[in-house]
């Protein structure tokens, strides 16, 4: 969630979907080898402020004339998300396979999110190993 509300809420709504339909079409490029394409979503484009005593499903979606700014932008994407595959589906031509999690909660400890961008900065070997004391983020709803 951003650490502020901004006054247009295309402030965060077009970098999402734009975002979102520029890495893809990067993905579909000729010589590209993407065959599948995680998309981190988030529980807002399901439910929004709004949860309900249900299972929700892939067919469930935060009404977007509800929302503004932040769970309006996460809807917009990841609808931008599938109708992109689909789009590309329906014209016979060549995509990825699509997989979207919607987390409820990612958290990450101040300490260990300083320690990880260290690593990342500071570090001459390209494996870093991570305990599960460093991560830890809540089972994410999967979308496939």
């Amino acid at each position: 969630m951003p650490s502020y509300v901004p006054d247009d809420e295309n402030e965060v709504i077009r970098p999402a979907v734009f975002g979102v339909i520029n890495v893809f079409t990067a993905c579909v490029q000729p010589g590209s080898k993407v065959r599948r394409v995680i998309y981190t979503s988030s529980i807002a484009a399901i439910s929004g402020d709004n949860f309900e005593d249900k299972i929700y499903t892939e067919s469930d979606y935060s009404k977007e004339d509800d929302n503004r700014g932040y769970i309006k932008s996460k809807v917009l994407a990841e609808r931008a998300a599938w109708n992109f595959v689909k789009e590309r589906q329906n014209k016979g031509l060549d995509c990825f396979e699509l997989v979207v999690l919607n987390p409820g909660y990612i958290m990450v400890s101040v300490f260990n999110a300083l320690k990880l961008n260290f690593f990342q900065q500071t570090t001459t070997k390209n494996n870093i190993s991570l305990s599960s004391r460093d991560l830890s983020c809540t089972t994410p709803t999967v979308r496939q």
